[in-house]
């Protein structure tokens, strides 16, 4: 069971550096015992935004949930200034009271979501330009190839070749 759990671990990543928190090395012990998991996390700073930390243990608590076989979960954060509020296992408003405005972690979620989706464009903008463009002679060719295979209605009368038909592309 120990690998189901390992496995569903390793998609549940960290809200800001876009990675698996089993690669990170935030799993600092793991515990399985019949039906129950217990495990403990933690993270390389004390002082981890306490909405971070709270995302990651309880996407660890609902990974785990998942495994079959697995009925109960403990997730313990050691090291941290929130150790005791995001260990509860409570909902978010309800482990910070007043610092909370609402359980909802949608919204914290989805700003997560987009920049680490910018993160990767970064990356693989790096990349490209790295490696170099492709060899411009064959682009062309393929450029042009596309053109001729096109269906005349997307063709325009001013311009030719694939500029001129795909701006006007059927919508989808």
């Amino acid at each position: 069971m120990i690998d189901g759990v390992l496995t569903a671990l390793r998609r549940v990543y960290d809200p800001e550096l876009d990675q698996s928190l089993v690669d990170l090395g935030f799993i600092d012990q793991l515990d399985v015992r019949g039906d129950a998991v217990e495990l403990v996390l933690r993270l390389p700073t004390f002082w981890c935004a306490p909405n971070f930390a709270y995302l990651m243990a309880s996407d660890a608590r609902k990974a785990v949930l998942q495994v079959p076989g697995v009925h109960e979960v403990r997730v313990t954060l050691r090291d941290h200034m929130y150790s005791d509020e995001i260990s509860s296992g409570k909902p978010f408003a309800e482990a910070f009271g007043d610092q909370a405005e609402s359980d909802d972690m949608a919204e914290l979620r989805q700003l997560f979501n987009r920049k680490a989706f910018g993160m990767r464009q970064e990356q693989l903008v790096r990349f490209l330009q790295e490696v170099g463009p492709p060899r411009r002679r064959s682009s062309r060719r393929r450029l042009t190839a596309c053109s001729h295979e096109a269906p005349s209605r997307w063709r325009s009368s001013t311009s030719s070749g694939a500029q001129g038909w795909a701006s006007r592309a059927p919508r989808s």
